[in-house]
């Protein structure tokens, strides 16, 4: 009876994490969306400048590999709502991998070599496939003259990216813990190292 009765607590326990992730997703997906489409600026026809790899970051970090479907999904309502339904699925790909990249690397883990290495990777790679997606759809070639101050600009953008996310990492980290662990969504018995 004990056994049947510990396996019900467990598997109460893990439904109600998942309730708790779905609704943490929900909750990024509404605050990315927000901060990509309404609380940016762009530049040109090509650069838009806004805090949402803070937010891709922090999903990462509370939510691991789900950050993927909410950047994806953020993307994909984008698309709809801005662009009465016309996307570039190789883009929606893209913004899916610049989700995934903070949840597989800081996912309770946000160190600085990890932070590095999520930025480089989802800001600056990842923008250049982008770039390198959105010329390949409209046909148009994509030269060295033209590819030259995107990099400029995704390379000063990923240095500013490690900048901040480290300073994230000193203030708010220990806040968003505390707070996922006591609200359940992480489990209380592991351990996340922060060094």
């Amino acid at each position: 009876m004990t056994e049947a009765l510990r396996k019900t607590t467990e598997r109460r326990e893990l439904q109600s994490r998942a309730v708790k992730l779905m609704v943490l997703a929900g909750v990024f997906v509404a605050v990315e969306f927000v901060t990509e489409y309404y609380l940016s600026f762009t530049i040109g026809l090509q650069y838009r400048i806004s805090l949402t790899f803070l937010i891709r970051a922090l999903a990462g970090f509370s939510i691991g590999a789900i950050g993927a479907a909410v950047s994806a999904i953020t993307d994909i309502l984008g698309g709809l709502i801005f662009y009465g339904g016309s996307m570039i699925i190789g883009l929606t790909v893209v913004r899916a991998l610049q989700g995934l990249v903070p949840g597989v690397l800081l996912y309770r883990k946000m160190t600085i070599p990890r932070i590095i290495i999520s930025a480089v990777i989802s800001t600056f790679f990842l923008n250049i496939a982008g770039l390198v997606v959105r010329y390949w759809t409209t046909g148009m070639p994509l030269s060295w003259k033209i590819a030259t101050p995107s990099l400029v600009v995704y390379a000063y953008s990923t240095a500013a990216e490690i900048l901040i996310l480290i300073a994230l990492r000193i203030k708010v980290i220990p806040v968003i813990k505390t707070l996922l662990y006591n609200g359940g969504v992480w489990p209380s018995q592991e351990k996340t190292t922060q060094e």
